[in-house]
């Protein structure tokens, strides 16, 4: 590979981390937390995360957000969505994972409403988040429902983002926490 492809293709893989990065702190800076007494499995409001994607695709994380993808312009933003990371596989490529950001607008209304998903990244070896909790513990996984850690969120989440390109390369984040909440909570 001559040194203008090798350029080019590590700009590629800068710009696809930048973008992945920027999209993801901006859905956690956005969070919103609602507790609810007796909140049910399938809450918009849960913020569950953790699953390590080394060797499987699904899940990483989900969370109610005030951040959107609408193009409409619209300022504030007045809705809550329900957000996902997803990591999928390859089709033609078992080795590397779709990142996919996954979108259910006002996750707090019933009805039918229409998911979109955005990919963010094509190339993804592995993303894993790891959080942070008040006594300034790092844990692997994190559930609004679970009893470590009901009815409170993560101070820090961490995100660690691996791309495939000439060679891998590791990109990095850390977003602090300040979530909307009603109902009292940390803000």
């Amino acid at each position: 590979m001559e040194t203008t492809e090798m350029v080019e293709s590590a700009r590629d893989v800068d710009q696809t981390a930048r973008l992945a990065l920027m999209q993801m702190v901006d859905d956690f800076s956005s969070l919103y937390y609602k507790k609810a007494e007796g909140e049910n499995e399938n809450s918009p409001f849960r913020f569950q995360g953790g699953k390590e994607a080394e060797g499987e695709g699904g899940t990483v994380v989900e969370f109610a957000s005030t951040s959107h993808l609408g193009f409409d312009g619209s300022f504030p933003n007045l809705r809550i969505n329900r957000v996902s990371y997803v990591l999928e596989k390859q089709a033609d490529d078992q080795k590397y994972y779709r990142l996919v950001r996954m979108e259910l607008p006002f996750a707090d209304l019933s009805g039918e409403r229409e998911e979109t998903a955005v990919e963010l990244a094509d190339t993804v070896e592995s993303l894993t988040l790891t959080y942070l909790n008040e006594d300034g513990e790092t844990l692997s996984q994190w559930d609004s429902k679970a009893e470590e850690t009901a009815g409170i969120l993560p101070r820090l989440v961490h995100i660690r983002l691996q791309l495939a390109g000439e060679k891998s390369r590791v990109f990095a984040t850390t977003v602090a926490i300040q979530s909307q909440e009603e109902e009292g909570g940390r803000k």
